[in-house]
């Protein structure tokens, strides 16, 4: 699916939210996908479910995503930013070609 249709979608979804869960007058959600509690993001495996029924690999766009980021961040500042562990970090950050966990130390050195 494009990335354009994904954008389309998410845009309609936040025009007309709708869903069980009872919202106090005057205030707005605080989750894109809320779930069927008040103040509560939907499950996981719900939002999972109904994204690969239209035609999503949740763990494919997740992973890709992850790829991305790691490819321009730093170790440390990826780790810090997700709460990711160093090591996890390192390891994102050398799969994706990005900068190595001696970067900073390079840095420093020029």
């Amino acid at each position: 699916m494009p990335d354009a249709a994904i954008d389309d979608l998410l845009r309609e979804l936040v025009t007309r939210r709708r869903g069980r869960s009872t919202i106090p007058p005057g205030r707005e959600p605080t989750w894109l996908f809320h779930g069927i509690y008040p103040g509560r993001p939907m499950d996981p495996s719900s939002l999972s479910r109904r994204l690969r029924a239209i035609g999503v690999q949740p763990r494919q766009a997740r992973n890709a995503s992850l790829m991305d980021v790691a490819s321009e961040l730093p170790a440390y500042v990826f780790s810090r930013l997700l709460g990711y562990c160093q090591k996890t970090a390192d390891n994102w950050n050398t799969e994706a070609f990005g900068f190595g966990p001696d970067y900073a130390a390079d840095l420093t050195r020029r």
